[in-house]
């Protein structure tokens, strides 16, 4: 019998509230993921993208979830968490300190 393809399960989806900027507000999703070893985030951002329409000559502006790879100061990669919550707790306070710091007005 051959071994079934292995799979991550997204066991929760958060989207965190607008977190106004200078210039612009972010916004964050949190994907919980539940896998063999316990549960982990992945984080992405919404960003706007202008492409072009391959049917006729427009540019859309489109917003889109990426993977935020750049947000270094919410290491994921190698953290796992006992349940959902404690994740959700993780990024919640990370991204709170990021942008007190970044913003001290804000906060």
């Amino acid at each position: 019998m051959k071994t079934p393809i292995s799979y991550t399960e997204v066991v929760k989806t958060i989207v965190f509230d607008v977190i106004e900027t200078e210039n612009d507000g972010l916004i964050y999703r949190l994907e919980i993921l539940k896998t063999n070893k316990g549960f982990k985030g992945q984080l992405f951002r919404l960003d706007t993208y202008s492409l072009p329409c391959s049917f006729y000559q427009h540019t859309a502006d489109e917003s889109l979830y990426v993977l935020d790879n750049h947000s270094h100061f919410i290491d994921l990669d190698e953290k796992w968490f006992d349940d959902p919550q404690s994740c959700v707790d993780y990024v919640a306070h990370s991204l709170t300190e990021k942008f007190k710091k970044a913003f001290p007005m804000r906060g």
